[in-house]
């Protein structure tokens, strides 16, 4: 499955972008809710919410890493429950999904992942849920599917995530040739910046030792 590390950069990397943008979110989506609440109420509100939903989300983490399945499961669902206004219930969910899969629960991770996919509170999480579901449909053995669920135009900022997914996914294939590319491309779209160890060593397992420029 999906590495720790990836997981961990991926929410880190979400996390912060909520933190820098969550104001201008607010403001376009109080500029729907006209007079229902005054603006420095529902700020005031928007805050809190996203503050308690923080640190529910940093429980969370400790209790995914843990492997605290059961913990795990309550907890995601109460952030789905409670804090459904903010991004960190989709983010919830992403790490629901983690632990189904590293359960062998392959069909409710998939579920659990659509349900991002099909209406992401930002576009990021929709890439995130993309890339992970297609790594649940190669355990499932389903490799086609999840080559068809890498066919999307706009790859936003991961299209070195999207290379090495396919990368994966034609080693489970057998297609080590087109792995290879897919891994060169993974490693020519990720050399401005991010950790390349894990996927030079992809890489390498296939007999190739050196990356393309």
């Amino acid at each position: 499955m999906d590495e720790l590390s990836s997981d961990k950069e991926q929410i880190e990397s979400l996390k912060r972008w909520i933190q820098e943008n969550w104001l201008s979110i607010a403001l376009g989506v109080s500029l729907g809710l006209g007079g229902v609440y005054g603006w420095r109420g529902w700020q005031d509100w928007r805050v809190r919410q996203a503050e308690m939903a923080s640190a529910e989300f940093s429980l969370l983490m400790e209790e995914a890493n843990a492997a605290s399945y059961e913990k795990v499961s309550a907890r995601a669902n109460r952030i789905v429950s409670e804090y459904n206004s903010t991004a960190y219930a989709q983010m919830a969910t992403l790490i629901l999904a983690r632990v189904f899969a590293e359960q062998g629960k392959y069909s409710e991770a998939a579920g659990v992942l659509r349900t991002v996919i099909d209406k992401p509170e930002i576009p990021q999480l929709a890439h995130v849920a993309r890339l992970r579901l297609a790594r649940v449909l190669v355990s499932a053995g389903m490799t086609d599917e999840a080559m068809g669920i890498l066919a999307v135009s706009d790859q936003g900022g991961f299209s070195a995530a999207y290379e090495e997914v396919r990368g994966d996914i034609f080693v489970a294939q057998k297609n080590h040739d087109q792995a290879r590319v897919a891994y060169q491309k993974a490693l020519s779209l990720r050399s401005s910046g991010g950790d390349t160890g894990v996927l030079q060593m992809k890489l390498d397992d296939l007999g190739h030792t050196e990356s393309k420029p």
